[in-house]
């Protein structure tokens, strides 16, 4: 009687050798070495196409991740970088990072996204690092030149117009107006109640008192098209929330307004004025002489005003560049004072000024655009602050307090790739590593 043995035996003596065995039957073991170094390597080759699909998202996520930016204290920390930049396309916004302190300043620059790009607001912080402003609302094309967005003095709060959702995009029109708080990153709005939208217009700072001129949007049919008309000027104030429209006419155009400590200085013909955070308006001074007629910017000690000369009163020349004149406020309110010029330099525009004694001005070089000094005894220019290369709209606003605050030496935003393309590269070359390890592994059985 035979055992399970024996028969295994014949079992295998019957069996049909495989051809590597049959034409030499020591080689099973390199065989399966063979076998188990394919096995192996097509194991690694599967970890390592999962640890580079991986790294390809970790790439993605850094390129935007929320930075980490530590919010200011207040105005008292304050400092104006000696240079301003665009940053990348992909600086976090303030949506990931949190609200960042008062700004120093404001850049225009184009956003990127996954899906496209657009305009948007950059805030400067005053260590100089960069945030986008994730401003309900906001649309690049309601706001169409710097002054449409307005930062306090001591940079914690910027306003803007907004459009609701919805509103038609090809026409330029705003919903209300809105202030964003760069400390507490809360927004607050004021509807505007008009049919067709508020043209929108420049807006300007008195203390925590933000002025509003209100254009309605009217339609024209008999034109052709459509205008704008004044309708009043809005007081409100943020800090207590109180809004009111019994502004001033003086200020139902606020081009070419500055800062002076807690009032608004506009210019309306020659008469200098300046505005409280109440209303109260008060004429500092009547020009005489040639002036270009724009912005008037009082010194902090209130002992003297600068605006530009006008050395083509007709028009006739397209030179813009115009020589910075000085004039003493008059003891008596609203005395005339001819402005004298200071310098020889030509400059752009009157942006306010850094001490009693030195005007800030800005001027477009060949090598970009910069803010500078003029001391007002010796017409000395001095290179204060060079702007960011690409003006994008709405432009670069500094607040009036960071135009005196101390000078720092801050580095440039860090360049940032597309992370789409990180994304895209890293993706291809995990599926290039996956098709080798699979043909590793398929190969793993063959003899």
């Amino acid at each position: 009687m035979s055992t399970l043995h024996d028969r295994l035996a014949e079992l295998a003596d019957d069996a049909s050798p495989a051809p590597g065995e049959a034409r030499d039957p020591g080689n099973l073991w390199d065989r399966g070495r063979r076998y188990g170094r394919r096995r192996r390597g097509a194991a690694a080759a599967l970890v390592v196409a999962v640890l580079l699909v991986l790294a390809a998202g970790a790439g993605s996520w850094w390129q935007v991740r929320p930075a980490g930016i530590d919010p200011a204290g207040g105005p008292a920390s304050l400092r104006l970088p000696e240079r301003l930049y665009t940053p990348s396309g992909w600086t976090p916004g303030t949506d990931g990072t949190g609200p960042v302190g008062p700004l120093v300043a404001v850049v225009g620059a184009e956003r990127s996204g996954w899906t496209g790009s657009g305009f948007g607001l950059a805030g400067v912080t005053g260590s100089g690092e960069y945030a986008f402003l994730d401003l309900p609302g906001w649309r690049d094309d309601v706001s169409l030149d710097g002054e449409t967005v307005a930062l306090s003095p001591d940079g914690r709060r910027l306003a803007y117009w907004y459009a609701e959702p919805g509103e038609d995009e090809d026409v330029d029109v705003a919903s209300g107006v809105a202030v964003y708080d760069t400390v507490t990153g809360k927004t607050v709005r004021h509807d505007v109640e008009a049919p067709l939208g508020v043209t929108p217009q420049s807006l300007g700072w008195s203390g925590e008192t933000l002025w509003v001129p209100v254009w309605e949007h009217e339609n024209a049919p008999d034109l052709g098209s459509s205008v704008s008309r004044f309708h009043h000027v809005l007081r409100w104030d943020v800090g207590s929330g109180e809004a009111v429209e019994d502004g001033p006419r003086a200020l139902l155009s606020l081009d070419g307004a500055t800062t002076w400590g807690d009032r608004l200085v506009v210019q309306r013909g020659r008469t200098v004025r300046s505005v409280t955070a109440d209303g109260e308006v008060t004429s500092l001074a009547r020009l005489v002489g040639r002036t270009d007629g724009g912005a008037v910017a009082v010194s902090p000690g209130g002992t003297r005003l600068a605006t530009l000369g006008d050395a083509d009163p007709r028009g006739e020349s397209s030179v813009r560049p115009q020589q910075v004149v000085v004039a003493p406020v008059p003891a008596r309110s609203g005395a005339d004072v001819r402005p004298a010029p200071v310098g020889s330099e030509p400059v752009d525009a009157i942006v306010g000024w850094r001490d009693d004694e030195h005007v800030v001005t800005l001027r477009y070089a060949s090598t970009g655009a910069v803010y500078e000094t003029v001391d007002v005894r010796t017409g000395e220019h001095r290179e204060l602050v060079r702007l960011p290369a690409e003006n994008v709209s709405p432009g670069t606003l500094v607040a009036a307090e960071a135009l005196r605050a101390p000078l720092v030496d801050a580095p440039s935003p860090p360049e940032r790739l597309d992370p789409r393309l990180v994304a895209a590269g890293g993706v291809g070359l995990a599926l290039l590593v996956g098709v080798v390890a699979l043909r590793l592994w398929r190969r793993r059985v063959q003899p």
